[in-house]
């Protein structure tokens, strides 16, 4: 009788392993059917979109990697963000909860490049950011009516780089010293520029918004102080000078004093100030 037991349970032992080793399978596959699925859900989180839409942003996000990656190539991700027109750099942080990092939601924390210029080169209008780089280009329709103004708000036109051609180094040198001359004059004399045109000699001829007439500046990056000096002359002139809209030209590219061409004739005044 014992002799039959024991290949009997034998048996009995051998039939319960195979269930054994299913079941450990599919607990293995389940538990890494998990982990994948925690692996590659992300919560992403955008700030600071003005200009630039959510599904752009969406479309040059690594989607499809996991959560671990996106941790260990943050750089590659603010690369990838960088090279939409409007973005400039990209923040890249884990989300906090309750005081705990949750390493799979993040912050993206983007700052955009604002256009503040518009320029001709070449034929084409361009949308210019504040470090002189060129953003997008822009049809004359759109300089026409005032849709890039209510997106954008006021944008300053800058003239006279069409002559410089195949130089880009000296494009952005001439835009950033446009820019310096504007938000300078801007800042002494209170006036809103309009444009400013860039003269082959180095001066540098500036439209107000309240008047028609251009005045002629000769900023020098040796002389600093010759640009307020010349932003005070005409502040002062413009106060005694009742009749403004009689004026054609104001020439300040001289020391202490300044020509006053009329619209009516070619006469012009010297104004010593």
């Amino acid at each position: 009788m014992k002799q039959l037991l024991i290949p009997v349970l034998v048996l009995a032992a051998l039939a319960v392993v195979p269930s054994t080793r299913e079941f450990a399978i599919q607990s293995a596959s389940d538990a890494y059917h998990d982990y994948t699925e925690y692996s590659s859900k992300k919560e992403v989180h955008l700030k600071g979109l003005k200009l630039t839409t959510e599904s752009e942003v969406q479309a040059l996000l690594p989607q499809n990697e996991s959560v671990w990656w996106w941790q260990r190539n943050r750089s590659e991700i603010r690369q990838r963000l960088a090279s939409h027109k409007y973005i400039s750099d990209v923040k890249i942080n884990s989300c906090e909860r309750f005081a705990i990092l949750d390493p799979r939601c993040f912050v993206l924390s983007i700052v955009e490049t604002k256009p503040q210029f518009i320029t001709t080169y070449e034929d084409q209008n361009w949308l210019v950011g504040s470090q002189g780089d060129f953003i997008m280009p822009v049809s004359d329709t759109d300089l026409e009516n005032d849709a890039l103004v209510n997106k954008f708000g006021r944008l300053r036109l800058i003239k006279g780089l069409s002559r410089l051609k195949n130089s880009s180094d000296l494009i952005s040198m001439r835009l950033a010293y446009a820019k310096r001359v504007m938000d300078s004059v801007e800042q002494y004399t209170s006036y809103m520029i309009q444009y400013a045109e860039l003269k082959e000699n180095g001066e540098i001829a500036i439209k107000f918004s309240d008047w028609d007439f251009t005045v002629v500046f000769s900023f020098s990056e040796e002389d600093q102080g010759r640009l307020k000096s010349e932003s005070l002359r005409l502040k002062t002139l413009l106060n005694d000078m009742p009749d403004k809209e009689d004026i054609e030209t104001i020439d300040l590219a001289f020391r202490k004093m300044a020509v006053v061409r009329k619209k009516d004739d070619s006469t012009q005044n010297d104004s010593k100030l």
